[in-house]
């Protein structure tokens, strides 16, 4: 699989958007196109909603095509369905954790 995959645990609110638009600029200039942020299943809902909001943000700003949670992959959007055609390896490596594919 061809993206680039980010750890966001242990990050708190403060730091998010500056790691978050310093994480999808390296996988920018590195030549990715999608990019993997991963959280634990057990993460603070607060972090989890700040993430959403910032990844909305920087969709309307045009710095991002779209993202996805791992948990629409069960609802079977319109932005899953694209990513599993372009990456089907992505049904077996989604494992149910609270991830966020990101499209650049």
């Amino acid at each position: 699989m061809n993206y680039l995959s980010f750890d966001m645990n242990g990050i708190d609110s403060k730091e998010l958007s500056a790691k978050l638009l310093f994480d999808i600029a390296t996988a920018r200039n590195s030549g990715f196109s999608l990019v993997k942020f991963i959280l634990a299943k057990d993460a603070d809902e607060k972090i989890k909603k700040a993430l959403v909001s910032r990844l909305r943000d920087a969709k309307k700003r045009g710095i991002i095509t779209f993202f996805a949670s791992a948990l629409d992959f069960d609802k079977g959007t319109t932005e899953v369905e694209y990513l599993l055609n372009k990456y089907p390896s992505l049904k077996e490596e989604n494992d149910g954790t609270a991830s966020l594919f990101v499209k650049l």
